[in-house]
């Protein structure tokens, strides 16, 4: 007997309510920054574009900030007015971002020291508890330099009002570790918080929770079923892009939270499939598993049993390791077809430098359509269900899901010479693609 029109409506219902359940708010960070580049594009408080039509409303004192609207502009004049006095005595020089930032938060301890807790800024934690990594940051060449140059410049901003260096590196040191960027809804990077509660969560390259910003407000939001978000036990988020190999995600995260990861993923050999290389018997489309930081030796085809002599994988491992993490918007396309080349005569179709390298080639290319995402869609969907343990984590593909919805209402945006609003069919994705 089908379930009734009512039966489907109460599940779906009690479907919406556990979500809601689940979920956990954040709407009180400690510090906001915009990125100086984005002032004039976002609220210097709630961190959102002006409305359509309209202007962002500049403050009058140091003809920098700007804000949607006075609420906006009244709510943040606790914290803005000492930065606004310092604005207008710097002038016409601009303090960096990080430099502002880090000023904020200096304000706010040395407040906290002074007065307590009287706003209820460290309901989450208190900011002494947040972990610092002082000890490798200070072991770290690169970024004991940048700490050098980061203090002069906050020194000359803050002049007679800033703390010691001691005190100031505590600072440097925690926001390094715990902030985190901020971004709209279509991926632009407008920003950068310091938000406590956010602070305590874990990070997995097989995350359980994603994180989605309004603003500054985020909501983090379940990924896998039966997950709350307000359990930090079950509750995982990543620090990083996941869409990359297990060397790549490891020496991110190495590099700038001093970690070695052991997740669920990146303990999974299965893993591996992602950094796969050609056999080397043309006929065969069998991967071969290794990965950039494996040693190289011959590996032999289950499949077609052709032996890869330690030579050819060497020199796929080699090339991986080569081929950059990011791209220049301005780079020739040219420079990416060779890469690309390069990387299709050695490494299978199911490699990720393969496929982040054709979405570079397409950006640049302006291939970069709605159909094209799509195709792509269906191809990385297909490499995760090679994968013998793609069902029990089905995350990442939703999470990948979730990727291409966006970008596919960016494009529609942005390719739709009308100038017309997406439709509801716009954002659909068919089953097939599901």
């Amino acid at each position: 007997m089908a379930p009734s029109t009512d039966d489907k409506f109460i599940k779906d219902k009690q479907e919406i309510s556990s979500i809601h359940a689940r979920i956990k708010i954040f709407e009180h960070p400690f510090v906001t920054q915009i990125n100086n580049p984005q002032v004039e594009s976002f609220c210097s408080h709630c961190m959102r574009a002006a409305p359509q039509g309209q202007k962002l409303l500049k403050c009058a004192g140091c003809n920098f900030v700007r804000y949607c609207c006075k609420d906006c502009q009244r709510l943040a004049w606790k914290v803005h007015r000492p930065e606004c006095r310092r604005l207008k005595t710097s002038f016409p020089n601009l303090p960096l971002t990080e430099v502002l930032f880090l000023s904020k938060i200096v304000d706010k301890v040395v407040f906290l020291k002074l007065n307590g807790d009287k706003f209820g800024w460290e309901k989450e934690r208190k900011f002494s508890s947040l972990v610092d990594h002082k000890d490798d940051i200070r072991n770290d060449p690169e970024k004991m330099e940048h700490f050098e140059k980061i203090y002069t410049k906050t020194s000359a901003f803050r002049k007679e009002e800033m703390v010691s260096k001691d005190d100031f590196f505590d600072v440097f040191c925690k926001a390094a570790i715990n902030s985190h960027s901020i971004h709209t809804n279509a991926g632009t990077e407008i920003g950068m918080a310091l938000d406590l509660g956010i602070s305590k969560y874990n990070h997995s390259c097989r995350p359980t929770c994603t994180i989605v910003f309004d603003g500054y407000r985020v909501c983090l939001r379940p990924l896998v079923i039966g997950v709350n978000a307000s359990d930090l036990n079950e509750a995982f988020i990543s620090y990083i892009d996941v869409g990359r190999s297990k060397y790549m995600r490891r020496k991110d995260l190495k590099t700038r939270w001093y970690f070695d990861c052991m997740c669920t993923r990146c303990a999974d050999p299965e893993d591996d499939l992602l950094t796969a290389i050609k056999c080397s018997n043309s006929c065969c489309d069998e991967p071969l598993m290794t990965s950039e930081a494996e040693e190289p030796c011959s590996i032999a085809c289950q499949k077609c049993k052709t032996v890869t002599e330690e030579a050819k994988v060497k020199e796929a491992q080699e090339l991986m390791k080569f081929l950059p993490t990011r791209f220049d918007p301005n780079c020739p396309a040219e420079v990416i077809k060779d890469l690309l080349s390069k990387a299709e005569n050695l490494l299978h179709p199911t490699n990720v430098y393969v496929s982040r390298l054709r979405t570079a080639l397409m950006q640049l290319t302006g291939q970069l359509t709605v159909e094209t995402i799509s195709s792509m869609h269906k191809e990385i969907y297909s490499n995760y269900k090679m994968l013998e343990f793609w069902r029990p984590y089905y995350t990442e593909i939703k999470l990948c899901r979730t990727l291409i919805l966006i970008f596919r209402i960016a494009i529609c945006r942005k390719f739709d010479k009308n100038n017309r609003s997406p439709s509801d069919s716009d954002y659909k994705m068919s089953e097939s693609e599901l």
